[in-house]
């Protein structure tokens, strides 16, 4: 009997640890975001700097610039859109107020591999 309730003790504890390791953990990823959030330039206007994973048709994702869907809406100067998968770039984008999620990049650049 007493070995079952130090047994039930101890997965209460450890469950108690759990929420609370997942609750540290999810207030660290809130503040990095609110951060990297804050680097605006101006209104409407923010930072972009990360890496390429996925390219589709005139879509981005970049994994850094969270919550924003990066949207391309011309051609490059240089190269395919597709071209910038696994490159880390750098630059400007704008939002609108009316489609606050989607981020036109004013200016892009790419980090030099060297």
């Amino acid at each position: 009997m007493a070995i079952r309730t130090i047994r039930n003790l101890g997965l209460v504890f450890a469950a108690v640890l759990l929420v609370i390791a997942g609750t540290v953990a999810c207030n660290q990823e809130g503040e990095t975001a609110d951060a990297q959030v804050g680097q605006e330039l101006g209104q409407n206007q923010l930072a972009i700097e990360g890496t390429v994973k996925v390219v589709v048709g005139q879509y981005m994702f970049v994994p850094e610039v969270r919550g924003f869907d990066i949207v391309v809406p011309g051609a490059l100067m240089s190269g395919e859109l597709i071209d910038l998968v696994d490159k880390e770039i750098k630059g400007t984008g704008h939002f609108t107020p009316d489609r606050p999620s989607i981020l036109v990049p004013d200016e892009l650049e790419v980090k030099d591999e060297s």
